[in-house]
């Protein structure tokens, strides 16, 4: 069940179009670039540097608004296939749920609103990380604008008796480099880094994660089901192990599995799911 688990995550991520929400974040990456490449080629000063800043956050925020609209419709979509999923499921063991077909159009009747209340609470979240991830490319930027302005001033002190950079050498070192490792958004707890591109990448399959397995939960505690099973894939991950293949109960009440207080994803990137059991009941 573990694999074929999986590969049913990965079709539901899969109608998110992960690769729509990296077109936006890889437009903005190149367009912030051009940016900074154009402004250090110059004699900065902080008045320029104000004004490509403004540029850049005006930027940031068009593409901000871009992939807003992406979660909404990708999460919501991710959180219907999960109930989708829930349900056939349940209708195994002869458990009914309303007929008729669930779209993300149908989370917005009166029936529904609880379940609309959580697709927007997932959404919420995700939003403040994405958020979070754009603000540190602004402050990215400013930190190689102040790192260029120092460099051009230590070059201008030199000039004449030691062997100061000219602006031309200064921007091209900044470029490469930019070039190279790209625009670090974030800095995780093992000192990885991370550009935007990647990282917007790790958030969307990490939320999307989350949104199919809060579907599967609420959907199946909304029937009465109570005890939820982890995918088995043979992980090799610390932070997953202790809860790989285990069984939990959602409400705590079992007298045989113990409760549910960790739902995947464990960690980012994580590909665990979870699976009713109502055989176990």
């Amino acid at each position: 069940m573990g694999k074929n688990l999986k590969k049913q995550t990965e079709k539901v991520i899969a109608k998110a179009d992960i690769p729509a929400l990296l077109k936006i974040v890889n437009g903005l990456d190149a367009e912030v670039k051009k940016i900074v490449d154009k402004t250090i080629k110059t004699d900065l000063t902080d008045v320029k540097k104000k004004k490509a800043l403004a540029e850049i956050t005006k930027t940031v925020s068009i593409a901000d608004g871009e992939v807003k609209t992406w979660l909404v419709g990708g999460i919501a979509e991710v959180y219907v296939e999960g109930m989708k999923n829930t349900d056939k499921v349940l209708h195994k063991f002869n458990i009914k749920t309303p007929a008729g077909k669930l779209t993300v159009s149908t989370l917005k009747s009166a029936e529904l609103a609880p379940t609309l209340e959580a697709v927007n609470a997932l959404i919420s979240d995700a939003y403040l990380d994405f958020g979070s991830s754009m603000t540190g490319m602004i402050k990215s930027t400013d930190h190689i604008f102040n790192d260029v302005l120092k460099q051009q001033t230590r070059a201008t002190i030199t000039e004449g008796r030691l062997v100061g950079k000219s602006v031309r050498e200064i921007a091209k070192e900044v470029s490469d480099n930019i070039g190279q490792k790209g625009f670090s958004v974030l800095i995780d707890r093992g000192g990885n880094k991370w550009t935007l591109p990647r990282y917007s990448e790790m958030l969307a399959r990490t939320h999307l994660v989350r949104a199919n397995n809060e579907a599967t939960v609420n959907r199946s505690a909304e029937f009465g089901v109570d005890i939820m099973e982890v995918s088995d894939h043979g992980t090799t991950t610390p932070i997953c192990i202790p809860y790989e293949g285990k069984k939990f109960s959602i409400s705590g009440k079992s007298k045989d599995y113990p409760l549910l207080t960790n739902t995947p994803p464990f960690h980012p990137n994580c590909k665990h799911s979870l699976y009713p059991r109502p055989d176990l009941e």
